[in-house]
């Protein structure tokens, strides 16, 4: 295995840690995204993606309902790019700091 190597977690945890690194290339030790779309990119990923059309309605009426104050709910496709991201703004602005936004890929 490559990368740090998780201690003082659950068997279960430390399992889903190396089954993200090794079968899906995930390295849970990043702290930033290593690419980060442009608006042009972000713009066609947004376009092209079916079930966020259909998931858009769900997701609003979902963060409207849970009052997300101090939580945020982000949609990723299914290629990792995150493409939304709603909730409580000033969370959404934190995140953000390290790239936890729309048009990255985590």
């Amino acid at each position: 295995m490559q990368g740090i190597q998780p201690t003082e977690l659950s068997e279960e945890i430390r399992r889903s840690w190396v089954r993200a690194r090794e079968q899906y290339q995930i390295d849970p030790s990043i702290a930033e995204p290593r690419r980060v779309l442009t608006p042009d990119e972000m713009d066609a990923r947004r376009e092209h993606d079916a079930v966020l059309r259909l998931a858009t309605p769900i997701l609003e009426d979902f963060a409207a309902r849970l009052d997300l104050s101090g939580h945020v709910l982000a949609y990723f496709d299914g290629e990792g790019w995150m493409l939304s991201i709603d909730g409580d703004a000033r969370v959404v602005d934190r995140v953000a700091e390290i790239e936890f936004r729309p048009g990255a890929s985590w």
